[in-house]
């Protein structure tokens, strides 16, 4: 909390912080911080905050160029490469002003954060965003299932989301996001963390249990089972083409037995040999 307070003292408050549900986060001690600084607003992903974790692979980039020149303790290089991330310098050269901005907002990021500049730097980023995944609309009082995080120990078989249903009870929109308050769960999610139940399916489950799910399997434990399938297919069909022969021998022997018999009733009987 106190890296945190400095944060706030050096760049201003935020309206928004988003994070992910990582323990540091999700403690105590934070949510009783938020509730005394409600100004600001937690969102916090089920998943990982993609821009987040862009952001610190470009820092551990210039950092490795950094130490590989010159060998030192990473933290002499701190300033110098967070300097280089907010202005987007490529040289380091004192004599050196030319800027790169950012391609998704136009501007540097220490630009970009200026009030003045808030909305060209927003409309080129609904400009560059890329829109591939299409979620059906969720309206109040649709069911849901929410996104969980499985643990360290969770086994695979378990489910990317929670298993009952939930009721959506209210949407707000905020900086462009929208963000859906979901019963029993205490703060807004994003609608990547939740999956929407359609009435078809809501009605199935209502009317039968739900289907035990198979347990998981590796593939090479797919491919003994599958053998052993076939292994026991292959039987039964020797086991049936056995029986066929049999059948057909046995039907072979009867109607031989029956010419036979026939043949010795039509047979004429011969005389007896005089003494």
């Amino acid at each position: 909390m106190a890296a945190i307070e400095k944060c706030l003292v050096k760049m201003g408050r935020p309206k928004i912080i988003m994070t992910d549900p990582d323990s540091a986060i999700t403690s105590t001690e934070m949510d009783e911080w938020f509730i005394r600084n409600n100004d600001i607003k937690h969102i916090m992903t089920r998943r990982h905050a993609a821009f987040a974790e862009r952001a610190l692979r470009d820092f551990k980039q210039i950092m490795a160029k950094k130490v590989k020149v010159e060998v030192k303790p990473w933290t002499q290089y701190l300033d110098e490469v967070l300097d280089r991330m907010n202005n987007k310098k490529q040289s380091n050269d004192a004599d050196d002003d030319k800027i790169y901005p950012h391609k998704a907002t136009g501007f540097a990021p220490k630009e970009a954060a200026k009030p003045e500049n808030w909305f060209e730097a927003r409309t080129n980023m609904e400009i560059q965003a890329k829109h591939n995944r299409k979620y059906p609309d969720v309206k109040v009082g649709d069911k849901v299932k929410v996104y969980r995080s499985k643990g360290a120990l969770a086994k695979e078989v378990v489910g990317d989301y929670m298993y009952h249903n939930l009721k959506v009870t209210s949407i707000t929109q905020s900086l462009g996001q929208t963000f859906y308050k979901v019963e029993t769960v205490g703060k807004p999610l994003l609608r990547s963390d939740i999956l929407l139940i359609n009435e078809s399916e809501e009605g199935a489950e209502a009317a039968e249990p739900a289907a035990e799910e198979e347990p998981y399997m590796s593939w090479e434990r797919k491919r003994i089972r599958q053998r052993e399938k076939n292994k026991e297919l292959r039987a039964e069909k020797a086991k049936a083409a056995a029986d066929a022969k049999a059948a057909v021998a046995e039907t072979k022997a009867a109607l031989k037995e029956d010419k036979a018999k026939e043949k010795a009733a039509k047979a004429r009987p011969r005389r007896p040999i005089a003494g």
